[in-house]
């Protein structure tokens, strides 16, 4: 899964990174379309992207009603049942052993995984015990970040209902808004050789922090809240819902279908820029534009993510 595509179904946003060619694109059709530029290789990849992602729904969609048929005997749902005549009611006493099964497995999968703590350990090889120590606190604080237990549990039922599951393991690009106290100095201008302030371009003297005479650090004088966007550079696990799972009957490519939030692309694309194509989000861009009171968060884009077994 080395190639990722991402794309929007409906305006083209599609990633790639080392791509495969599409099939029936020879090696001269690639040369062709690059000395005709890049526009071209785009607009290919993203065709190619939309009809294969269309070709896997109809493959997967004869299998619904058997996934819906295993999730109504996990919630113990059943269909009334009638005698012979179709008039007569017969009696609809289920006992909802799936439920309690795959609860049970789900469990049992918990305590393998996670009933010895630490869960995961690092032992230093060539290395100091205090930087393996090191390496072992940064991993446990990014899975715990990336909330992995709830992850793996939600991908252990989803495996017990319906035999098969999948979980994308990606790095998170998004922000989360952190509010903290952040100290006030008594500020004092910056003065020249003549005894004179010295001035920004914008017409106010340049201030810096006053130092105490006694320890020779900043005074402070109070404090306040301040909000900041901090990335939250860790994993991001996500089990793919068994309705938006794609795959391809060849074998050659998976599919994940999503939805994100207008705001959760444009932070995502403020710590990473190569995530999508700069077209697509300027098109985006434009388009939200013209919804100024709606919340960024509130917008939902539906997309779906390719990659490339091969």
């Amino acid at each position: 899964m080395a190639n990722t595509l991402t794309g929007d179904m409906n305006s083209g946003m599609v990633q790639g990174g080392a791509q495969s060619l599409p099939p029936g694109q020879s090696a001269t059709t690639t040369s062709q379309q690059t000395q005709t530029g890049l526009t071209t290789d785009r607009n290919v990849l993203v065709t190619w992207t939309l009809d294969t992602l269309q070709r896997m729904r109809n493959f997967r969609r004869p299998f619904d009603q058997r996934r819906a048929y295993f999730y109504r005997q996990y919630i113990g749902q059943r269909d009334r049942r009638m005698y012979p005549d179709n008039l007569t009611p017969r009696s609809n006493t289920f006992v909802p052993y799936p439920h309690q099964i795959v609860d049970a497995i789900v469990s049992r999968v918990h305590d393998a995984f996670f009933g010895i703590e630490p869960p995961i350990e690092v032992r230093p090889k060539g290395g100091t015990p205090e930087s393996a120590w090191q390496m072992q606190a940064v991993m446990l604080t990014c899975l715990k970040k990336a909330q992995w237990i709830k992850q793996i549990e939600l991908g252990t039922r989803d495996c017990g209902i319906y035999g098969h599951f999948g979980i994308k393991v990606d790095w998170d690009w998004n922000s989360d808004t952190v509010t903290g106290p952040e100290p006030v100095y008594q500020m004092q201008p910056v003065m020249d050789e003549m005894g004179q302030p010295i001035m920004n371009p914008d017409g106010t003297p340049s201030m810096l922090p006053m130092l105490s005479p006694l320890s020779g650090k900043p005074i402070q004088i109070g404090q306040q809240l301040v909000s900041k966007q901090v990335p939250r550079a860790c994993p991001k696990l996500s089990v793919i819902d068994i309705y938006d799972l794609l795959i391809d009957p060849d074998g050659e490519q998976v599919a994940h279908v999503y939805e994100c939030s207008w705001g959760e692309i444009k932070r995502q694309v403020a710590n990473n820029s190569k995530l999508y194509f700069p077209e697509a989000i300027a098109e985006l861009t434009s388009r939200m534009s013209q919804y100024r009171d709606l919340d960024q968060d509130g917008i939902i884009i539906r997309m779906a993510e390719l990659w490339d077994n091969t």
